[in-house]
């Protein structure tokens, strides 16, 4: 059990980091913003009021 969950902790610190990388690369090389992810949380906020739509 314990591998499994440790399984998934090292899969997504590596993600983040493949994101994170790849989107700094974006802005670096081709001058692109970093994505908001305020609007993700925000999203995210409103499910404890069962708004799932905006």
């Amino acid at each position: 059990m314990m591998s499994i969950i440790l399984q998934g902790i090292l899969i997504r610190l590596l993600a983040t980091a493949l994101i994170d990388g790849w989107a700094l690369l974006l802005k670096l090389f081709f001058k692109l913003p970093t994505t908001n992810w305020a609007m993700v949380g925000r999203w995210v906020g409103h499910f404890h009021s069962g708004q799932f739509v905006h």
